[in-house]
């Protein structure tokens, strides 16, 4: 039983080619941090090129971890604190298990306790990383979200087929209703990004998930697209599918199936109050059996 199974570092000089695969992990406080940091002043290449982390299992107790240490409790945290970029990265086929937590400890960090974290801290300098792959892996019982974005700037995301399931916890003190999102984005810039086909699925009576994606993207991101996900939810009374921020996160371009929560009606979630999109985007009410379009180009908040 460990606290954090693997922690792996570049720090200084550049890293390529690393691979981290097929390893179990039992009963762990957090699984496996990439923790990117920088004393070498040259900035023009990459810190770290080509990382594969595929196909580790991990079961996640932060119960068991109560007496001794009990802050964060992860599956996956990419930590760059480097003026240098990232490129290359896959993360693919995971699965991530939590054991039902108690909700005993006020101060853990749900932000930090989500299944897969990349969280940017990089001073006056924000490095464009590239090439990002997130796909196929199982998350489910998060103590946070499901897949988080913090800070940071990404070209060429891909978040694609990834299974979340029951994420956000409903009994820490203080936490955010978007750290109960299946996937969060807040402040990233992103260019180019895809969110497409992940299935978001909250299965419990207490209806702790408050949102299935909640995009709080940078104004600087364009070029992003949240296209053919699945969201489920079991609260139908507050809860939201999709949620957009008030202002403007890039007018990224959607394509929504609400089936579930009050996000069925698309007022509630798009309306008129800086929720921009790009044009074309479509809002599908599966219970009304009616779809509508935004029709102001290239970006607005116009439907028909």
């Amino acid at each position: 039983n460990l606290v954090y199974a693997i922690n792996f570092t570049a720090a200084s000089w550049r890293n390529d080619a690393s691979i981290c695969s097929d390893n179990a992990m039992y009963r762990v406080l957090s699984g496996i941090r990439v923790n990117v940091q920088d004393t070498y002043t040259n900035s023009a290449n990459a810190m770290m090129r080509g990382a594969s982390i595929t196909g580790n299992v991990m079961l996640i107790d932060p119960d068991f971890w109560a007496s001794v240490l009990q802050r964060t409790a992860y599956g996956i945290y990419l930590v760059w604190s480097s003026a240098k970029s990232i490129e290359g990265i896959v993360i693919a086929n995971n699965v991530i298990e939590y054991n039902v937590y108690s909700g005993s400890n006020s101060t853990i960090a749900t932000l930090a306790s989500a299944g897969i974290i990349y969280n940017r801290s990089s001073g006056s300098t924000t490095p464009v990383d590239r090439n990002v792959v997130i796909t196929g892996n199982s998350i489910r019982g998060s103590i946070g979200p499901g897949i988080a974005f913090s800070a940071g700037a990404i070209t060429g995301l891909v978040v694609n087929a990834n299974q979340i399931m029951d994420c956000g916890h409903a009994t820490v003190a203080g936490v955010s209703a978007s750290y109960t999102a299946g996937i969060l984005v807040s402040s990233t810039i992103l260019i180019n990004a895809k969110f497409s086909d992940n299935n978001i699925i909250d299965t419990r009576s207490n209806g702790a998930m408050q949102y299935g994606i909640y995009w709080l993207a940078s104004s600087s991101s364009s070029d992003c697209e949240i296209t053919d996900n699945n969201v489920v939810l079991s609260n139908t009374t507050t809860a939201l599918s999709l949620s957009i921020g008030t202002t403007n996160t890039g007018a990224p371009y959607i394509r929504h199936r609400a089936k579930s929560g009050t996000a069925t009606t698309r007022n509630t979630v798009l309306g008129s109050s800086g929720r921009v999109v790009a044009y074309g985007s479509e809002w599908i009410d599966v219970a009304a059996g009616s779809t509508t379009k935004e029709t102001a180009a290239p970006s607005g908040a116009t439907w028909a």
